[in-house]
């Protein structure tokens, strides 16, 4: 994540007294899920290459929907 992502999640995040418990809840959720997404779009990025190169690649997409289903519980 670069700084102005993290800055935007923070400005996501506001709308709560800064420092309490439920503004860094919310702060945290926020960086879990974007951190979530980035692993899944590494999983579904080496899926396609194996797939261009003919090779199935089942193990990278059930990776990628393992991932996004823990923003699920």
């Amino acid at each position: 994540m670069t700084k102005d992502e993290i800055a935007q999640m923070m400005q996501d995040s506001s709308g709560m007294h800064w420092g309490t418990e439920a503004h860094f809840q919310r702060f945290a959720a926020l960086v879990a899920a974007a951190e979530r997404e980035a692993c899944v779009k590494v999983c579904i990025t080496a899926a396609q290459k194996l797939e261009r190169e003919g090779s199935p690649a089942p193990m990278a997409r059930i990776c990628a929907a393992a991932i996004r289903a823990r923003s699920n519980p």
